[in-house]
């Protein structure tokens, strides 16, 4: 009896082992946790209206030491504005790229340029990229999840959700399993210089409690594993005082 006993218990303990996995596993759950972490919906949804300032370096030309830069956004319900100034070989140079609605626009040390048909297309991922970073897909139906296996970032284990959507290339977000904090965005990208894919990951830490959001402050994007920018948050301010002025082609 005792033995049978035994047995039904260790089956029991086994189930319930099963059991904190699968929920462990589910990657509806570990999304949950990270819109919990983040703040909650409330808070995030404070991303659709931000400004922001940075500042780092980026691997700019090839044979080069990283360049410094600065980059300035705006993003409001979708649009979005860039502008970010290097010195490369000694030069000052200013970029800014906008989207308003279905328009696109490159601003070039003051002089506007048409933008390709493989250009757009870039940004119309990104801009996809950015809406699945925000975490706010559990309730598309389009949106099919699935869990990714664990790994290490910045030697902490990290749970990982593969997040799929017809149209669109796979994207692979990575979160710190203690904390649910979003640590590593993971998506292919087209390089338009060699006309390949290659692997973009853009690494997020210095959380931040920005009046009830955590904010990454410090990011590193590496593509095909190669560092090619190092940058940090300098200046944050949500519902900034934005209008479609803001993203409107000169």
């Amino acid at each position: 009896m005792r033995r049978f006993h035994l047995v039904y218990l260790t089956f029991v303990l086994v189930g319930f082992a099963f059991q904190v996995v699968q929920a462990q596993d589910d990657p509806k759950a570990v999304i949950q946790k990270a819109v919990a972490a983040h703040g909650g919906e409330d808070k995030i949804a404070r991303l659709n209206k931000v400004h922001s300032v940075a500042e780092g370096t980026i691997d700019a030309l090839p044979g080069q030491p990283p360049a410094p830069f600065v980059g300035e956004s705006w993003r409001m319900d979708g649009n979005s504005k860039m502008t970010v100034t290097l010195k490369v070989l000694g030069m000052k140079m200013t970029v800014t790229d906008a989207v308003q609605g279905d328009t696109h626009w490159r601003q070039v040390q003051g002089r506007l340029t048409d933008l390709s048909k493989e250009e757009v297309a870039e940004i119309e991922e990104s801009r996809y990229v950015d809406q699945i970073a925000k975490l706010g897909f559990l309730k598309d139906a389009a949106k099919e999840l699935a869990s990714l296996p664990e790994q290490k970032i910045a030697d902490k284990p990290a749970v990982g959700v593969l997040v799929k959507s017809q149209g669109h290339k796979d994207v692979k977000l990575y979160f710190d399993k203690e904390s649910g904090l979003l640590t590593k965005i993971e998506h292919s990208s087209r390089d338009l210089l060699s006309g390949k894919d290659v692997l973009e990951e853009l690494v997020l830490s210095d959380y931040q409690d920005q009046d009830g959001l955590r904010y990454a402050m410090r990011s590193t994007l590496l593509r095909d594993g190669k560092k090619i920018m190092d940058g940090k948050v300098t200046k944050l301010e949500f519902d900034a005082k934005l209008d479609e002025a803001t993203f409107a082609r000169p």
